[in-house]
């Protein structure tokens, strides 16, 4: 394929890899993309940051699914055309991710696995040790039958006493080959100074909540300006049917689903589903997402994002609808902890 460049601070830059058999990728309609001057133009669209990492834009998330679901789901979304898969400790599904790669055959250099580490500290639960976090890491390198993760995060900042020592570990695993990059999830600016202030090295990706109600406009600004390039998790979150089965907890109520009707008609304007709507936004962002279904042909709509443009308006007009509502956590929104 071919790269080009695009500048992503004053040391930094991501490569955005594109086939030969594809248009290089569009300038971002929108006035204001956070995350570059570059729109992904199909599902092969990658991002390649100087250390090496090679990193889908979209991703299948595998949250709430049982060994059984992500088996299949991981398979279909492999033979759909997805190439980046992204599972946690919580998620308790890294067998089922395991058989469902070996079956769709797609050789491990050709995908990117993220996992991310249970690090403790809430619900009663100890903040994992140094030792606990890479006896972790390996653990599930097991179960995922590979030598290494692509990307490995911590997935909240919870553990306030232990999550410098578990982020010390996740240097030492990327030195020793166990995760290719490693980053944190929910972590606020105040929880990222807090490793800049130990000394340490500051994390490559920060996985959060990211939707048009959910904008969140000054941490992007603030990861942009560290050379941290953010991962977009519950993108559908807006849509009228998201986490309403059961056992499928939020933070949503009633109160946030005034959108739902612009929602439609932005989709029959488009001729699209309401997620492939905010999918597209984040996508014109310059977000990775990763949008999670275990319905097959869900998966595959998911990734149908790049045969339409969201056009100014619409864009400013979902960016319109923030209202700093992380509806993802029923406990409270993470980036609030201590």
């Amino acid at each position: 394929g071919s790269l080009v460049a695009i500048p992503q601070g004053p040391s930094d830059f991501v490569l955005c890899r594109y086939s030969m058999s594809e248009a290089a990728p569009k300038k971002a309609r929108n006035a204001e993309n956070p995350c570059g001057s570059t729109v992904p133009t199909s599902l092969d669209a990658r991002a390649s940051l100087s250390n090496g990492i090679d990193m889908p834009y979209v991703g299948l998330g595998t949250y709430l699914q049982s060994h059984d679901e992500a088996e299949a789901s991981v398979r279909h979304a492999l033979k759909s055309g997805y190439r980046h898969i992204d599972t946690a400790e919580y998620y308790a599904n890294h067998e089922g991710i395991a058989k469902g790669i070996a079956s769709a055959g797609i050789p491990r250099s050709q995908l990117f696995i993220t996992d991310k580490l249970n690090p403790g500290g809430i619900f009663g639960q100890p903040g994992k040790s140094y030792e606990e976090t890479m006896a972790t890491l390996k653990k599930h390198l097991a179960l995922l039958q590979t030598s290494y993760v692509d990307l490995y995060l911590i997935h909240h900042p919870g553990a306030k006493k232990e999550r410098l020592e578990q982020w010390r570990a996740l240097c030492d695993a990327q030195k020793e080959g166990l995760a290719k990059a490693i980053g944190v999830s929910n972590y606020s600016a105040k929880h990222i100074e807090e490793i800049r202030a130990a000394g340490m090295k500051l994390p490559e990706f920060n996985q959060v909540e990211i939707h048009p109600l959910c904008t969140q406009t000054d941490l992007i600004a603030y990861l942009r300006a560290n050379n941290i390039l953010p991962i977009a998790y519950s993108s559908l979150a807006p849509c009228a049917g998201w986490r309403v089965e059961k056992g499928q907890a939020s933070a949503k109520s009633e109160a946030h689903s005034r959108q739902e009707d612009f929602l439609d008609s932005l989709a029959s304007k488009y001729k699209v589903s309401q997620a492939q709507v905010l999918l597209r936004w984040a996508l014109q962002k310059g977000y990775f997402i990763l949008p999670k279904s275990s319905q097959p042909a869900r998966v595959e709509t998911n990734c149908q994002l790049f045969h339409f443009d969201l056009d100014d308006d619409d864009m400013s007009r979902l960016d319109a609808l923030n209202e700093n509502s992380a509806l993802a956590w029923p406990i409270g929104n993470p980036l609030e902890w201590e």
